[in-house]
């Protein structure tokens, strides 16, 4: 589906290029790239499992055209992606500014309740309630369906290699820093085709951005703010907090995740048909997913920051998985 919907572009073929950066593929991928025919300029970059940070840096390195576009490989593009992507940026007269187009998950996405939430709520993209126009949030920078010029990024230092996740937002902090917005134009539509999303990897999602948010913090001390934030300033003091925090929410994140995940293994569908009062039963589930899962994907976050933690500071072990484990080790020892 992704190289039928790059080749089918109203954008003539003469006027772009497209690069895949494989991170250490297992599935095929290469060969099919290498065996990859086009009428458009096509360029197949190779690198072992180094991340998304070092995937996008190659590629912006081999990148020739003015504009970059850039997206995943579960990214299908609409026929007028990139004529859409090209008009704004025409239209911006050489602003700094980024174009973030939209990214939904396809109607598929209703069969399933996890799938059907992150398609309705933004909570990991924010397209779906984005208003169309300019924003200046650093979190808005998202390699999904993003374009700007090459030359922006490489001004900004291009992305850094340490970032195996959230290397776009981390571009995007130092974008910010020289002056750019993002501008969203829902016109131009891609569609997010990973309806096998699941709460083991929401989890295992949510740790690696909590050991990245400990390199991203570091690396920007002054996204800190006034250290009211829940990381307060990198000190003793906040990371006594944090752990507290996972101590006090264990068993509410537990029963959570067995709440979501007794309906995510459901057919959601006939929850859109069965009344619950006044409203549908999806409508129900919903309200209870919108508290569950942002408590379960925080509660990772600061599981996988304190790991990340306590290895850098030499810990023999990472913060212990959870309380049970903890009086294990008192129990062993």
């Amino acid at each position: 589906m992704f190289a039928r919907a790059v080749s089918n572009q109203s954008f003539s073929p003469r006027r772009y290029e497209v690069l895949v950066v494989d991170d250490g593929s297992t599935d095929g991928t290469e060969d099919f790239c290498r065996e990859f025919r086009s009428r458009f300029e096509f360029h197949y970059l190779r690198q072992s499992n180094a991340g998304a940070g070092a995937a996008r840096r190659l590629g912006v390195e081999h990148a020739r055209a003015k504009f970059l576009l850039l997206f995943n490989d579960d990214t299908i593009a609409d026929r007028a992606l990139l004529a859409q992507h090209w008009r704004a940026h025409r239209d911006s007269m050489g602003g700094k500014m980024a174009v973030l187009g939209d990214f939904r998950y396809p109607e598929s996405a209703r069969r399933r309740a996890l799938t059907h939430f992150l398609s309705t709520e933004p909570f990991l993209f924010p397209q779906v309630t984005l208003a169309p126009g300019d924003h200046s949030k650093n979190v808005y920078f998202i390699a999904s369906n993003l374009s700007l010029r090459r030359e922006a990024v490489l001004e900004a230092g291009s992305f850094d290699p340490r970032f195996r996740i959230a290397e776009d937002t981390e571009l995007g902090v130092r974008l910010r820093q020289i002056g750019f917005h993002v501008r969203y134009v829902p016109e131009a539509r891609a569609i997010h085709d990973h309806v096998s999303f699941t709460l083991p990897d929401l989890v295992r999602r949510a740790e690696v951005y909590g050991r990245t948010q400990l390199l991203l913090l570091r690396k920007h001390p002054h996204l800190l703010g006034d250290g009211s934030g829940p990381f307060g300033r990198l000190d003793a003091a906040a990371i006594d907090k944090l752990r507290a925090h996972l101590e006090a929410r264990e068993k509410e994140v537990s029963e959570a995740s067995i709440t979501v995940e007794k309906f995510d293994s459901l057919d959601f569908e006939p929850f859109f048909l069965r009344a619950s009062g006044q409203r549908t039963a999806s409508a129900d589930v919903m309200e209870a997913f919108k508290i569950a899962v942002p408590a379960i994907f925080w509660f990772h976050i600061v599981r996988g920051f304190l790991a990340a933690w306590d290895e850098q500071a030499g810990a023999p072990r990472g913060v212990p998985e959870t309380a049970s484990e903890r009086e294990q080790e008192v129990r062993v020892s």
